[in-house]
């Protein structure tokens, strides 16, 4: 018998689809002759939690931490324990067994934590592992072929383990130490450490903070303004090594600029380097599930967490897109050579891509093609498949993975770059343009940077030759001041996370994680995993540690408290750095994971006792009626806070809206509701006769809609005006159709 061991139920359907024949449906599990396919639900075995380990620990006591989890000890997940035990029944009679888990680090655990449950060695030679990324019936029959022993991924099992231990170790005890000891000074709330999300939560508090103290200072340019053969252009100074700057390399003495000034005027300058090159630009690498979170959140503001459910349905529901939970943005050879296919589908689904497909070369490899780049997965792209129904967003992302594959088939981007270096023998000013000479994958995207004006500019400079002499020149300084960081969006903060090595304080950590994110690649770079990045975004919202206000993050006060009261090297990506090297090393089998986690608890014991006479004292509000705290909870509307007397007697019911992380007690979030409410209300108000619009189906053109006036049918005092509509909304200046 051989058995099939899938991550979920659609991938176990796909596994039944590549085998073909006739297959048997039958309790939790497929059969076809003597080939078994069954599925787990994901985790269906969790760590043991503290009250498990010993029911003492189910009141929280400062002095039962820190709780000791190794060895690390599973239990079934009663939801599906149904299902695990058909899994143990099937192992029994199992003489080969194969374990489909996704291709990532969470998908090899998953299914050989597993087999370990039930006394199977992962490692056996009777196991095997098979990679599918492509649900498609013809993918997964040749993935299919190509099974490999599965102790070849023991290295990505011992890697997940380990970061899962440490999470668990590190994560449950520094929750319930911090959170008790803010209980001390009256904190109702719970305070959630975790080994990424609180550096992350240190990166939001680092940025608003910068930005809050930042102080604008002045700084200079030298500018050249040239005339000469009819034309004009300018040029900039080089600064010189001994002027006065800042860590930008700007001038930022006033005098130094004005003396400066003086002595240039009335030399001679003349062009001493002309450079003229041609500069090639490839076509952008495919996309990994970060990139792609970054680009639709830029383009359109959704949310990582509403791409991730969107690439996912696309590959699991829809198999219209491969895996997409990778840190991956290359492609095999193999799926390469399906890109006739894939241009076909692409082209049912999304025909107003079709222009850009018909100008495509499936003869072209681009860079993106790189066997030697695949390991367990690969770029999310479009896949051959039949022609689905899309919703709305998930059109959106499709059509955004569809556009960066079809660029991989045209040529290259080619920007001709010209320089001219003026000098007067002491100080050099440069100017410099490009002119896009062939915009290759460049028309794919409608924000190409090839300007009507940067290539007049070109053409200016192109008409000067080295040893021209400049007679007309005049200087001038141009004052600029520097500006604060910005503060974060989701967008920009996920895209820090690959760079944030940037901000790890310990120089020879730094090195070291660099080497490794160099190593690694990109996209395999940072802190966080591809499946957990945008829930602990989630995580940290639904915690009231910071806000959203016009699509930036800014922490609240019990944010900004909580990142205070923790250690520096838990708000600083220094201990998250360090964790993933060495989890590279137990990838490579030079560290166990039993050493890792050793360590790891040594270094909580050590946070713990430092924590034992310390004070934490964390923002708390109290209840204008019965003195009682206020607790922040999550209601179907969004967030409030309650007194936490409610279920006393006594009966205290009094709550406040959340603003900014703190009780509304002055009625600031109504105030705003209701000035809404009234520009809404103002939006859809007749300007002729102040009565209510309508918006109504346009009978002419499907899917439009227009405005008008209720008072278009009073007979007595009727009033016939029409607006059209944008956004959603009536046009109400000079559009009147009446």
């Amino acid at each position: 018998m051989k058995l099939f061991i899938a991550e979920k139920p659609s991938l176990a359907r796909a596994i039944v689809d590549g085998i073909g024949g006739n297959a048997e449906k039958k309790n939790g599990y497929y059969k076809i002759g003597d080939k078994f396919i069954t599925w787990s639900r994901g985790h269906i075995l969790r760590n043991k939690m503290p009250d498990e380990i010993n029911p003492e620990f189910k009141k929280w006591k400062f002095e039962n931490l820190p709780y000791k989890f190794t060895p690390l000890e599973l239990v079934p997940v009663e939801e599906t324990r149904p299902q695990l035990e058909i899994i143990g029944r099937l192992l029994q009679q199992a003489k080969v067994i194969i374990n489909a888990g996704d291709p990532d680090e969470e998908g090899q655990l998953l299914i050989d934590e597993i087999l370990d449950y039930y006394g199977v060695n992962p490692d056996a030679d009777n196991v095997y592992r098979v990679l599918i990324a492509d649900v498609n019936e013809k993918a997964v029959q040749k993935s299919l072929s190509k099974l490999k022993p599965n102790k070849e991924f023991a290295g990505l099992r011992h890697t997940a383990l380990a970061r899962s231990g440490a999470d668990l170790i590190y994560g449950i005890n520094m929750t319930q130490a911090y959170t008790l000891k803010a209980q001390e000074s009256g904190y109702t709330g719970l305070l959630s450490v975790g080994r990424v999300q609180t550096a992350i939560h240190g990166l939001i508090v680092s940025r608003a903070r910068a930005r809050r103290d930042f102080v604008a200072s002045d700084f200079y340019r030298i500018i050249a303004d040239v005339k000469a053969k009819g034309k004009t252009f300018s040029a900039e100074l080089s600064v010189p090594d001994s002027a006065p700057t800042d860590d930008k390399g700007r001038i930022v003495n006033k005098d130094y600029a004005d003396a400066l000034i003086s002595r240039l005027k009335g030399t001679q300058f003349s062009i001493v380097e002309k450079e003229q090159s041609p500069q090639v630009s490839k076509s952008p690498l495919l996309m990994s599930l970060l990139s792609l979170q970054i680009h639709m959140g830029k383009l359109s503001g959704m949310s990582s967490k509403d791409v991730d459910k969107c690439a996912q349905t696309l590959y699991e529901t829809h198999k219209a897109a491969s895996y997409p939970r990778t840190d991956n943005s290359y492609i095999s050879t193999e799926q390469w050579e399906a890109a006739g296919e894939t241009l076909e589908t692409i082209a049912k689904i999304a025909p107003d891509l079709l222009p850009l497909i018909k100008n495509a070369d499936t003869n072209k490899k681009s860079r993106a093609v790189n066997d030697k780049k695949i390991s367990a997965h690969t770029a999310i792209i479009p896949v051959p498949t039949n022609p689905k129904e899309l919703s709305k967003a998930e059109m959106a992302v499709y059509i955004e993975l569809s556009k960066i594959y079809i660029a991989q088939f045209y040529p290259d981007k080619i920007k001709e770059k010209i320089s001219l270096m003026i000098s007067n023998g002491d100080f050099y000013f440069e100017s410099k343009s490009s002119k896009v000479t062939e915009r290759g994958w460049s028309e794919i995207f409608s924000d190409d940077d090839d300007s009507e004006d940067e290539n007049s500019y070109f053409d200016i400079l192109n008409i000067f030759e080295a040893d021209d002499v400049l007679t007309s020149i005049e200087f001038r300084i141009e004052k600029g001041k520097t500006t604060a960081p910005e503060l974060y969006t989701e967008p920009t903060l996920l895209a820090d996370l690959p760079q944030v090595k940037k901000y790890v304080e310990d120089e020879r950590l730094r090195e070291a994680f660099a080497k490794r994110d160099k190593e690694r690649g990109e996209d395999n770079a940072g802190i966080g995993t591809p499946a957990t990045r945008s829930g602990i975004f989630d995580t940290l919202k639904q915690r009231g540690y910071f806000t959203i206000e016009r699509k930036k993050i800014i922490p609240t006060k019990a944010g900004e408290d909580f990142y205070d009261a923790l250690p520096r090297i838990a708000v600083v990506p220094d201990m998250t750095a360090l964790w993933s090297i060495e989890q590279g090393l137990i990838r490579e089998g030079q560290i166990t994971v039993d050493a890792f986690l050793a360590k790891v608890e040594t270094f909580v014991s050590q946070q713990i006792d430092n924590l034992k006479n310390i004070t934490i004292e964390l923002a708390s509000y109290s209840c204008p009626e019965c003195g009682k705290k206020l607790r922040l909870l999550k209601g179907k509307n969004g967030d409030f806070w309650s007194c936490s007397g409610f279920r006393d007697e006594p009966q205290c019911t009094v709550t406040f809206p959340d603003h900014k992380g703190s009780p509304d007690t002055e009625g600031v979030v109504k105030a705003k509701a209701d000035a809404k409410k009234a520009r809404e209300l103002k939006a859809t108000t007749c300007p002729k006769c102040s009565r209510q619009l309508k918006r109504i189906k346009d009978k002419k053109e499907e899917g439009k809609y227009y405005w008008a006036c209720s008072g278009l049918f009073d007979t007595t005092n009727p009033c016939k005006s029409f607006f059209p509509e944008e956004k959603g909304k009536p046009l109400l200046k000079g559009k009147d159709k009446s």
